[in-house]
């Protein structure tokens, strides 16, 4: 009806539907089906005029908590870690939004209620590979075997390395074209 409001009147469309279809689109929207044609026609008119036939998107509930080996503050070192495509490619899948720094992707993530071993099983073997290779561990190794590679380390960090990469990641990058001057 809403593509039809804004091609021709609906009234005038109305009119060229039986009166038996009328009825029973009048008892589906809870309109009295007694009178006329224009009568039913003026009723399915207003209600849609009166926006009732839009029906809101039902809710869908939250995603399962799934049980977690790290705690926030490692998985969020763990995703940051990531370059902006694999972080994007993890987003996407959970279609969750794909913008802001890392740590607020990081973040997103956290909240997204998903375990580590589902979210890094996003990407591929090759991508898991190259993360992998990245951070000096072993790259080989079926799917399973990298992504449990990957929770391990982070989880298994001692403090003094876990700081030290927790203020490396953070750290803003050095500007290309060097100090400015006055």
């Amino acid at each position: 009806m809403r593509l039809v409001a804004h091609m021709a009147p609906p009234s005038f469309v109305l009119r060229g539907v039986g009166l038996d279809t009328l009825r029973d689109t009048c008892r589906d929207i809870g309109a009295a089906v007694s009178g006329a044609k224009e009568d039913l026609i003026e009723r399915i008119v207003r209600h849609v005029g009166a926006e009732r036939d839009l029906v809101g998107e039902p809710e869908l509930p939250p995603p399962p908590k799934e049980p977690r080996r790290l705690s926030q503050t490692r998985f969020c070192l763990l995703f940051e870690q990531f370059r902006g495509l694999e972080l994007a490619t993890i987003l996407a899948e959970f279609d969750l939004r794909r913008s802001g720094t890392k740590q607020l992707q990081a973040s997103t993530l956290w909240d997204a209620q998903r375990s580590e071993a589902t979210l890094l099983s996003c990407l591929t073997n090759l991508e898991l590979e190259v993360i992998l290779r990245r951070l000096d561990l072993k790259p080989g190794g079926s799917k399973p075997d990298r992504i449990e590679r990957l929770v391990q380390h982070f989880a298994s960090l001692d403090e003094v390395t876990f700081q030290a990469t927790h203020v490396a990641a953070r750290a803003p990058l050095p500007s290309k074209e060097g100090p400015v001057a006055p």
